[in-house]
């Protein structure tokens, strides 16, 4: 199955930015095909020794938990527990997932991962 894999990146003296996009070659309609093209991912990454700084994914409404444990299963030790924001449509040409977008960084300060609670009013 596998996917096209874009990739574009910017260096300077101490840093890259690294944007990678990724288009399932045929249509996705089971975990292990997605995990494939999130290996993609996961092979760009390692190369360049970057990490997700923002992930957008493309999905049919339902495909959520079916593309999170492909995601799982690619990424494994270089998941942060981020999740990724989710772009969903209620039909696709190209099964389950459509498309993968990330920017990463690389060569900066190691950083850590926070989360801030979120409040409302009232």
């Amino acid at each position: 199955m596998g996917g096209e894999i874009f990739t574009r990146i910017i260096k300077s003296s101490s840093a890259a930015e690294v944007f990678i996009t990724a288009v399932p070659k045929e249509p996705a309609r089971t975990q292990s095909e997605i995990a494939e093209l999130f290996a993609g991912f996961r092979k760009v990454l390692d190369s360049e020794k970057a990490r997700i700084l923002q992930e957008r994914i493309f999905i049919i409404n339902g495909a959520m938990d079916t593309v999170l444990a492909a995601r799982k299963q690619a990424y494994g030790q270089i998941d942060d527990g981020v999740p990724p924001s989710f772009m969903t449509s209620s039909e696709s040409r190209l099964g389950l997932i459509s498309g993968v977008q990330v920017h990463a960084v690389a060569g900066a300060a190691g950083g850590e991962t926070r989360r801030q609670g979120l409040r409302t009013n009232g």
